[in-house]
């Protein structure tokens, strides 16, 4: 009961919130170092367009995509441009 009315606070809530951006923002780190690693030439490209991804599951597929695939450079782009159609999706 006391478990119940704690997680339901606006603290609770808040400590929560927080953790989950923490969490998002060590993942578009990770998810980064990957790009830098195997195109160096996408890192500004991909920051830009992770930093409005507030779904931990896409930048999980993502940080897999980059880091254990072979995918080309130009197919790596295409996977950063294809965010704002998902996020445009995710809005709807």
């Amino acid at each position: 009961m006391m478990h119940d009315i704690l997680k339901e606070s606006d603290i609770y809530q808040m400590i929560l919130q927080e953790g989950r951006e923490e969490g998002l923002q060590a993942t578009r780190q990770t998810l980064l170092r990957f790009v830098q690693a195997r195109f160096p030439k996408l890192v500004r490209f991909a920051t830009k367009q992770i930093a409005v991804v507030k779904d931990a599951q896409v930048l999980d597929d993502l940080i897999y995509k980059i880091g254990l695939s072979s995918l080309t450079e130009a197919e790596a782009r295409q996977l950063f441009a294809d965010l704002d159609k998902e996020e445009d999706e995710n809005n709807e």
